[in-house]
């Protein structure tokens, strides 16, 4: 493709074209990268996997280098082809492995290789706020074209740093960044970039008392303001000692201009420093990295070694139960690949995760840790990102994205929790992060470690049949029995005491921890207070304006909200479809187990962990660590419990509605529901003292709840692999899903009745194609939806015929207009 935005096919014909020529690649859903013309002034500095700006359906955006050509297609018309306006990088900051690995990934994925390339970039992609420069020479003769910049480093005097921002300001549209890399190889301009040792960190304001002022003088000084008369008692109390701005804000409850008032008297000082960040809340030390290994532990780590020094092999599926030791597996491992100076890739399915991963991997690998994830800040996220590209640090914890982090020589690449269905990504590009981690272990020949207590069906087939190699770990750490577990028949409890949210087993149970000072998991996998609001006179739900699903009622704020689109309303006083007030909640979320067990339990600490609870930065790891330090007795949250958390001190695990997603409509409803109660059973009794674990269902005679009882993944995987063998589900197949939107319903339709078309007729019999049928929630974020289907014995055709079906529409000029399509997906909502 040309700069100028036509579209061609690159064939091996070629002709000389003046200068040099790059293929980019910007963020945007096309298939390939477009040519771009190097100007004289850039030659010799462009190289692939840098980044560069150029001009892009009228918009100026960061594209990365992927190819470098002398010359071009003879179909590109060279006067229509676009010079790269500037140049961000003098080396690489996309690795080569990582570059291709994102080609692949765009491919296999039907999806724009820069759209994948965005996601290996540093924070902000385009971000250059720690790069700056300052003049060496202020005589010396400029390179060609950077005369621009040179004048503005003159003006600002010899051995002054400039910031890159400020140079850009004051020379728009032009090449700032290319200028300066030439001035500093012509050795006129020193140059700190971000990821070098000069790269300044977040800046923070301090203040402390002024030395030189006296109380009393600083009453004088403040007697005619009021506001900074009263915040001298509490900044007296400093003495020399020195705090950050914002808490002192926060604990004296002023205003940032009062205590800017009082810096202007002298009655503080302000400093503005440039630090790290502070380090993420730790729990207390479990002792990782120092552990006598269990006999399958040593099993397990040694067929590791092996794979690590050899570079070969399959890769590995550690399937242990709960409380086995995986995580002491991985660490052993990543200090090998570490030892031998290759990288680690440690992913976890969620960000509440990284916390006490990190600290584990910190206890054993030290400053080689950094975290990446999105909730960090932007500036912690750039230094940690500039950290591994640079080589200062050579293993990452992060969840799915993690996997395209800018780590040379990857050795160890561990998957943990690798049933988890939060390593698909849910938007465009919408990768699996398994699966892509597998891809990027083959090109780095790196060993590739998946864990779980419960692995993914697909993955145990994997296992059974010998492509990867299958490592147990069948016993916890220190012979220590699987919690004894329980079920409560919810129709019967009903029947017997009216009860539907918290059972007399349960509460018993409960009150017995609260007693002894045990700590307790309560799962309820629906946040919230109530499922609806339901009017009793006429039945209408209050479903959300833009979806075809009910509004969840919200009591800390009284506000109805839609978990899928975020609308939010108050909860109204009378009925808007007939006007009545007889409205009353149904259903159970968190919010309403929590007020029943704060009731039930007054003197109990009882904390929530849902997704509303850990919107703000920073708690999640606020509400683990208070637990991990015994401040709370029973966390109460939804399946953000159930996944990897290892506290001593809890002996018992409650869930309610256990079998509550068994009524999903998706092949998968019943994987996902004994992987989720064998997951949060497994929190329970990994101390000293026994643990318990209390089901609460209505469908007790289910063959997940049945084997959830007895930690029996063998049971649960033999009745499961029959039932997709009979109805040609993964692994007997590979799906991908094609879902037309739109807000005119007859469009919808019409436009899915094609695509089923295009699609039937370029498979033939190679493929099963499926509907258009509507998905279980029909209409979402205000568009009607309806999905297609398709069903390959392979999962390499799933590109291949999608792709050609959508060609052949788009010849037809009958391509759909809002087409999501999701290969390999985790879900069939």
């Amino acid at each position: 493709m040309a700069g100028s935005g036509t579209t061609v096919t690159r064939q091996p014909s070629l002709y000389p074209a003046t200068g040099q020529h790059a293929i980019v690649a910007v963020a945007a859903p096309v298939p390939e990268g477009y040519t771009y013309s190097v100007p004289p002034e850039f030659e010799g500095l462009v190289v692939v996997g840098a980044r560069v700006r150029v001009r892009f359906a009228g918009r100026r955006l960061t594209g990365v280098v992927t190819s470098l050509l002398d010359e071009v297609p003879v179909e590109l018309d060279p006067r229509r082809i676009r010079a790269i306006d500037d140049l961000l990088d003098r080396e690489a900051v996309v690795p080569a492995a990582v570059l291709e690995l994102s080609a692949r990934v765009a491919a296999a994925y039907l999806v724009g290789i820069g759209e994948v390339l965005a996601l290996c970039l540093p924070p902000g992609g385009d971000q250059v706020g720690g790069r700056r420069a300052r003049l060496l020479a202020t005589k010396a003769s400029s390179p060609p074209g950077c005369e621009p910049v040179l004048n503005v480093l003159r003006g600002r005097g010899e051995g002054e740093w400039v910031a890159a921002r400020h140079l850009e300001a004051r020379c728009p549209d032009h090449p700032v960044h290319a200028s300066l890399f030439a001035l500093a190889a012509a050795r006129l301009v020193e140059l700190q970039l971000e990821g070098g040792g000069g790269a300044p960190g977040a800046r923070r304001v301090y203040l402390r008392w002024n030395p030189d002022t006296t109380l009393e003088m600083a009453q004088q000084l403040t007697s005619r303001a009021p506001k900074q008369a009263a915040a001298i008692a509490g900044l007296a109390q400093l003495a020399r000692e020195r705090r950050l701005e914002k808490e002192l804000i926060e604990q004296l409850g002023v205003t940032r201009a009062v205590l800017t008032g009082l810096a202007a008297k002298g009655v503080i000082e302000r400093c503005s420093l440039t630090e790290e960040a502070p380090p993420t809340e730790m729990m207390p030390d479990d002792g990782a990295g120092s552990f006598n290994l269990t006999p399958a532990q040593r099993a397990a780590v040694d067929i590791l070694m092996e794979r690590i020094e050899s570079t070969a092999g399959a890769p590995v599926l550690l399937h242990g139960v709960t409380g086995s030791g995986k995580t002491e597996v991985y660490l052993r491992a990543a200090a090998r690949a570490v030892a031998v100076g290759r990288g680690v890739l440690l992913l976890v399915p969620e960000i509440g995760l990284t916390p006490q991963l990190e600290q584990r991997a910190r206890a054993v690998l030290g400053d080689q840790v950094v975290v990446v994830h999105s909730r960090m800040a932007a500036g912690a996220r750039a230094r940690a990102w500039w950290r591994l590209r640079s080589g200062q640090a050579r293993v990452v914890v992060g969840p799915r994205s993690a996997v395209f982090s800018p780590i040379e020589n990857v050795g160890l690449i561990v998957v943990d929790e690798e049933q988890d269905s939060a390593y698909k990504q849910a938007e465009r590009p919408r990768y699996h992060g398994r699966e892509v981690a597998l891809w990027r272990a083959e090109l780095e020949a790196a060993t590739i470690v998946l864990g779980s207590a419960t692995p993914a069906v697909e993955s145990y087939a994997a296992g059974q049949e010998g492509k990867w190699s299958l490592a147990r770990m069948p016993d916890r750490v220190g012979k220590r029995p699987l919690p004894a577990t329980e079920l409560v028949d919810m129709r019967d409890e009903w029947r017997s005491s009216g009860r539907s949210l918290i059972s007399r087993r349960l509460e018993h149970a409960l009150a017995l921890r609260v007693e002894t000072g045990e700590q307790a998991l309560v799962m309820l996998n629906r946040r919230g207070f109530a499922s609806a609001i339901v009017c009793r006179s006429c039945g209408d739900r209050g479903e959300c304006p833009n979806c075809a699903v009910s509004l969840t009622y919200h009591r800390q704020n009284s506000s109805l909200v839609c978990h899928y689109c975020d609308h939010r309303e108050a909860v109204p006083s009378l009925c808007r479809q007939c006007g009545a007030t007889a409205l009353h909640d149904i259903g159970h979320g968190t919010q309403r187990l929590q007020e029943a067990l704060v009731k039930r339990f007054p003197t109990a600490r009882i904390e929530r962990f849902d997704a509303d609870q850990t919107q703000r930065r920073g708690a999640h790891a606020r509400i683990l660590s208070s637990f991990g330090r015994g401040e709370i007795d029973v966390l109460v949250g939804t399946q953000m419990l159930a996944k990897g958390h290892d506290f001593a001190a809890v002996t018992l695990v409650g869930v309610v509605g256990a079998d509550a997603s068994l009524g999903v409509p998706d092949f998968r409803a019943a994987e996902r529901t004994f992987q989720l109660l064998t997951q949060v059973a497994g929190r329970a009794g990994r101390g000293e003292l026994a643990g318990e674990v209390i089901l609460q269902a209505h469908q007790p005679d289910h063959y997940a709840i049945e084997a959830a009882l007895r930690h029996d993944f063998e049971g649960f995987y033999a009745r499961e692999i029959e039932f997709r063998r009979r109805l040609a589900y993964p692994p007997f197949s590979a799906l991908a899903v094609c879902l037309c939107r739109g807000k005119v319903a007859t469009q919808v339709k019409e436009e899915a009745d094609r695509l089923a078309a295009a699609l039937r007729a370029v498979t033939g019999d190679q493929a099963r194609i499926i509907g258009p049928a509507s998905p279980p929630i029909g209409r979402l974020r205000g568009k009607y939806r309806l999905h297609v289907l398709v069903k390959v014995r392979d999962r390499a055709q799933l590109p291949v015929f999608i792709g050609a079906g959508l060609e052949r529409l788009q010849a037809e000029g009958r391509r759909p207009s809002d087409l999501i399509v999701d290969i390999v997906p985790d879900s069939l909502m």
